[in-house]
């Protein structure tokens, strides 16, 4: 009797055990090339959309964040459901858990593939996820807002799950960096990456596939294998000296600012026998060519010497990054008279401020809008407690 209620007990615990969701959702990738044939031996490497993840698979105690293909192209990989930062203090392990995740597979002469959006959503995100698509309604979530067609969430569940990842040829960029007397620019740095729209400080912390070139003597620098998607550029020197980057040329289109952000054409993206290629120019300035002057006064009209003059600038016009908003500064005092001239590395402005003493003044552009170069006369008074 004994035996037959222990069997019954263990049947009816296993059976209690049976009904719990399980720890993990798993997922099975397949990645191919573009010519349909299994990709064996690569290296993909998951990247998380918070901070907390971004480079994490390179240390200690990390697990599940670094896979490589099989003979048949496959590999699994799995995804807690819990959060990462519980988790992690439970068990001392850096694990995926909820969140937003690609996969990014590198291989050699290719720019390598990006998976769809990862979205494991805990059961509270999951169902509100579920009545909406069930409603037929479109319903985003942070870090969807640029992810369609191929790149559409892939939304886990508990059964099993499986995505392609597509290895692109890719294409290549050819520029050439001249100052504003047609002169190359030899030496300077830059760097291309495309962007996975991150939850950093910057907006642009998960950056992939970056590349480093250097322009050589006839100001001429190359990429190849950059893959068929928005990518960006940088100089090393953009924003805190020369050279200033102040005008662009991509492919036959001259625009009189910083074109940094690149989208191929369709007939550019698509796989082709030859490799496909993007032409563009960069104009800098050794000297910071965008002057801001006016004068400064109090509310008696009176001349304010030795005031601090403040002036914010964006590299992009909108708007585009953190770094936009925050981080290009110019100083200056005003002299005798109260007038002030700066000279600034971007036409794009968007607040000037003036501190003299316990007095303050500011002229800001409107909302979406920047201040262009020229005179902006500021009147100061006293700060408010």
């Amino acid at each position: 009797m004994a035996r037959i209620l222990g069997v019954f007990l263990l049947v009816f615990v296993g059976n209690a055990f049976a009904d719990e969701p399980p720890a993990y959702r798993r997922i099975n990738c397949h990645v191919i090339g573009e010519d349909g044939l299994p990709a064996t031996g690569i290296e993909v490497q998951l990247r998380g959309m918070r901070r907390d993840a971004l480079g994490v698979g390179r240390e200690e105690k990390n697990r599940g964040w670094n896979f490589r293909t099989d003979r048949h192209g496959n590999f699994t990989a799995r995804f807690g459901r819990f959060r990462q930062y519980d988790h992690q203090q439970a068990t001392g392990l850096v694990e995926p858990g909820y969140g937003h995740f690609y996969f990014v597979a590198h291989a050699a002469s290719s720019t390598g593939g990006v998976s769809r959006q990862i979205l494991n959503l805990n059961d509270e995100e999951l169902a509100e996820r579920t009545k909406h698509q069930d409603q037929n309604q479109v319903t985003l979530v942070e870090g969807e807002e640029w992810t369609r067609g191929e790149f559409a969430p892939c939304v886990l569940t508990d059964k099993p799950n499986r995505i392609e990842i597509v290895l692109k040829s890719g294409l290549s960029l050819t520029g050439r960096i001249v100052d504003t007397t047609g002169l190359p620019v030899r030496g300077e740095e830059v760097t291309l990456f495309l962007d996975l729209h991150a939850d950093s400080h910057s907006g642009r912390g998960g950056e992939i596939f970056p590349q480093h070139a250097t322009s050589d003597r006839a100001g001429h620098f190359y990429f190849r294998y950059v893959y068929p998607n928005t990518f960006y550029l940088a100089l090393l020197n953009d924003s805190s000296g020369p050279p200033y980057w102040i005008r662009t040329r991509v492919r036959n289109r001259w625009r009189d600012k910083v074109e940094d952000e690149i989208t191929p054409r369709q007939n550019e993206s698509e796989p082709s026998h030859y490799e496909k290629s993007i032409d563009m120019q960069v104009v800098v300035a050794r000297q910071a060519p965008y002057r801001y002057f006016g004068r400064v006064t109090n509310a008696d009209g009176k001349a304010v010497a030795n005031a601090e003059v403040e002036i914010r600038c964006s590299l992009h016009e909108p708007e585009r990054t953190f770094a936009d908003n925050h981080d290009y500064w110019w100083r200056t005092r005003t002299d005798a008279t109260g007038n002030y001239s700066v000279r600034v590395g971007s036409r794009f402005v968007n607040a000037i401020w003036v501190t003299a003493g316990n007095e303050r003044g500011t002229d800001d552009a409107e909302e979406d809008e920047l201040m262009a170069p020229g005179r902006y006369d500021i009147t100061v008074s006293p700060a408010k407690k």
